[in-house]
């Protein structure tokens, strides 16, 4: 269940980034889908239905280099993907967004 609330707030965070302008904050928010270490570790068992560790990153690797990305966009398998609806909820978005800059204030002061 942490995981899945993990994954939750960075869909909504770099929805958040992705709409600040670029110029403020010098940081171009996509997204990709992440592989687990379990199945990293099945990959090397399992090769023909599981993604090696290579596989896995090529999104993450694809996001870096790739120039004219949207910003603030989910990307998987190297291509554009549509969010869920509760990632596009805008006020849950800045919801999470202020808990966290909260939560960093807190920690940094």
């Amino acid at each position: 269940m942490r995981y899945l609330r993990y994954l939750s707030g960075s869909f909504l965070l770099s929805q958040v980034l992705g709409k600040l302008p670029q110029s403020s904050s010098g940081i171009n928010a996509e997204y990709g889908k992440p592989q687990s270490v379990i199945l990293s570790i099945l990959g090397r068992l399992l090769p023909l239905i599981i993604r090696t560790p290579a596989e896995g990153a090529q999104t993450y690797v694809y996001c870096c280099v790739e120039d004219g990305l949207e910003s603030g966009a989910y990307y998987g398998d190297c291509e554009k993907e549509a969010l869920k609806e509760v990632a596009c909820d805008p006020t849950t978005q800045e919801k999470l967004w202020e808990f966290s800059e909260n939560l960093i204030r807190q920690k940094t002061s």
